[in-house]
């Protein structure tokens, strides 16, 4: 089951509908429905629910809560029918955007519900939750870098934040194993394969902007910008080299927080990267 952060908006949205309904028998169903969700008696509210939007068809609020009680009990594609009739309704109903995303998440609709988090953080610019349930989409199609780039946003505005540090951390990891997947099967580069696979070496210091000396200066994410999409074996040996001291750094950021009961499984898989050779990293995930 999953349950959104505007769960007690919408049922009190809900518990709306019928405040000024001549019908006496509807206004105590849907009194009835709205303190069935309200107590998470979801099968109870969805039918209720369901009886209310048969009599009202057109009553947003109502439908909206027979979205979520649906959702409630593990109907998610029940539910994306009722959010979907919704926004198409209320295309700026950003609450109903969000919900209609954490369904077709459930379902696996990996691109549906991009595209449903990213208009509901176009209408709420800057709202953390949608970032990161839009970054953990992300991650699910193979989008690391727009995943990363998330991730980084809700980490640098809340540094408590744990699924911000883990998500930036996995994120910049799988975007290594990429490259390194593409260097091995690129010919011409073997030479770059082993010396990754021999460890880290130490250049002299230089000051011009090559990928070796940003490397050696820190620049990490400068690196990264500066490589591009560059195909070289060059390019993508100095990528790789780069995003894995980016993982280690994110996965750090874990350490300094308390380990609270809801970031034990992060902190647990975090230690397990941190204690893997950048080898073993690359070659057995």
């Amino acid at each position: 089951m999953v349950r959104s952060a505007l769960f007690p908006v919408v049922v009190f949205a809900g518990s709306l509908a019928y405040a000024a309904s001549p019908d006496q028998s509807l206004e105590a169903k849907a009194e009835r429905a709205r303190l069935a969700l309200a107590e998470e008696r979801f099968e109870e509210a969805a039918k209720l629910y369901t009886e209310l939007v048969r009599a009202d068809p057109k009553n947003t609020g109502l439908r909206l809560s027979l979205g979520i009680a649906e959702q409630g009990c593990g109907r998610h594609a029940g539910a994306v029918e009722q959010f979907r009739r919704v926004v198409e309704r209320e295309p700026k109903f950003a609450a109903g955007w969000r919900l209609l995303g954490d369904s077709l998440a459930q379902l696996a609709d990996h691109g549906q519900a991009i595209a449903a988090y990213e208009t509901a953080l176009r209408l709420e610019p800057g709202r953390m939750d949608l970032q990161l349930a839009l970054a953990s989409q992300y991650k699910q199609v193979g989008r690391y870098s727009d995943a990363a780039n998330l991730y980084l946003q809700v980490g640098r505005f809340d540094p408590g934040e744990a699924r911000a540090w883990y998500g930036l951390g996995c994120s910049y990891l799988a975007m290594a194993r990429t490259l390194f997947a593409a260097l091995e099967k690129d010919p011409s580069g073997a030479p770059w394969l082993e010396r990754l696979r021999a460890g880290t070496r130490k250049f002299m210091d230089c000051a011009d902007d090559s990928l070796p000396c940003r490397f050696e200066r820190g620049e990490y994410w400068q690196l990264l910008e500066a490589a591009g999409n560059d195909p070289s074996p060059e390019s993508r040996y100095w990528r790789i080299r780069a995003l894995l001291v980016l993982t280690r750094r994110a996965l750090d950021q874990l350490a300094d927080l308390p380990p609270t009961p809801d970031i034990r499984d992060m902190l647990r898989d975090a230690e397990r990267i941190q204690n893997q050779s950048d080898r073993d990293l690359l070659e057995k995930p």
